[in-house]
């Protein structure tokens, strides 16, 4: 069963008719997650201490 070619020529017109939207509305989403990422505090500078290594224990002597 397929379709008249006027249906699916329809069809793909009411898809790239809804392009530019869904591409205007991705573009005022990632404006407003940058304006978020811009405002956030930078986090400070100083190094946490590295981790101190636990002591293994000594190999026995064979």
């Amino acid at each position: 069963m397929t379709e008249p070619h006027t249906a699916v020529i329809t069809r793909l017109s009411a898809d790239f008719a809804a392009i530019p939207h869904q591409l205007a509305r991705v573009s005022a989403d990632l404006t407003e997650l940058d304006r978020i990422l811009t405002e956030r505090p930078a986090p400070d500078p100083t190094q946490e201490p590295a981790p101190e290594r636990a002591q293994q224990p000594a190999a026995p002597v064979v």
